[in-house]
């Protein structure tokens, strides 16, 4: 072989590799620093040389089969990409920050529970207004015998209705600001009630 074909083949053989390692450069540029492209591209250079003296021998000067065969062992220059973006994270002790992806997270769920305390509560209170109404019922229609079971009535659902609101608001937890205003009321129910009913009990006494 000629000098002018040995160096043709040289140049053919240095451009494929120049090529291999330029292509490893443009797929790490902009995504790891330029030292750590650096290194990758003198690493694979240091191994395709390894491989080309084990295949051609020491100082014996690499054909353009050689270098395509060299290179067809080694990984493409994705797949450096890769290993690099993993061994840069992996190096790095710090957790990368979650992507933001506009993901609000849902508020938490409210505290369980109903409004019956509130609404037995209130609806028991309200009963003691049949006491003003049966009285004066009474005074209008001169029979206050109607009294008896109006107000036994009366003081019967008030005492029902605010017992169980004490009850259900007593069980509850976390009370809620609804269910405080369960107790109290039901506790107002429940004492109104027993008012009526020992007035009911002394208007049938008497």
């Amino acid at each position: 072989m000629s000098t002018a074909e040995m160096s043709a083949t040289m140049n053919a053989a240095r451009m494929l590799i120049d090529a291999r390692l330029d292509a490893i450069d443009r797929a790490l540029l902009g995504r790891v620093s330029r030292a750590e492209r650096l290194d990758v591209v003198g690493e694979v250079e240091s191994r395709i040389d390894e491989l080309l003296r084990e295949r051609r021998g020491p100082g014996a000067e690499p054909s353009r089969e050689d270098v395509l065969a060299v290179l067809a062992r080694l990984d493409p220059p994705e797949a450096y990409l890769g290993d690099e973006e993993a061994a840069a994270r992996g190096g790095d002790e710090r957790p990368a920050p979650p992507a933001h992806s506009g993901f609000r997270p849902a508020p938490p769920p409210p505290a369980k529970g109903t409004n019956a305390p509130a609404i037995l509560g209130l609806a028991a209170t309200a009963g003691s207004v049949v006491f003003p109404i049966g009285y004066i019922a009474a005074i209008m229609s001169g029979n206050s015998i109607i009294l008896l079971p109006l107000w036994g009535l009366a003081a019967a659902g008030m005492m029902f209705g605010g017992g169980l609101a004490v009850l259900l608001g007593l069980a509850e937890h976390p009370r809620r600001p609804a269910t405080i205003v369960g107790l109290m009321a039901g506790s107002a129910a429940f004492g109104f009630g027993l008012a009526g009913a020992a007035l009911s009990f002394v208007f049938l006494l008497g």
